[in-house]
């Protein structure tokens, strides 16, 4: 298959996103990708060393593969913390 000279390859989305394009990735409202984080459906929020908070599209991918084979999420929930190579918390 040839492209035409003008196509352009869409980017893909960012590996880190924010909760509003975490909500908006997942096609769905802040309001209610927050009450899916809080039971545990999708993955928290990794709080950098800067203070913020980003989710990994990665593991939101995983979380809605499994939500589609039905696997229930655990009733853990909250923040995790980025760590360094080490393992401990910066």
């Amino acid at each position: 298959m040839t492209l035409s000279p003008g196509y352009a390859h869409p980017e893909p989305p960012p590996r880190w996103l924010t909760k509003a394009i975490a909500a908006r990735y997942l096609t769905m409202s802040e309001t209610t990708f927050d009450d899916n984080v809080r039971k545990g459906a999708f993955p928290p929020a990794i709080r950098l060393p800067t203070g913020g908070l980003k989710w990994d599209r990665a593991d939101l991918d995983a979380a809605m593969e499994r939500l589609k084979l039905g696997i229930l999420p655990a009733e853990s929930a909250g923040v995790r913390n980025a760590r360094t190579h080490e393992g401990r918390a910066r």
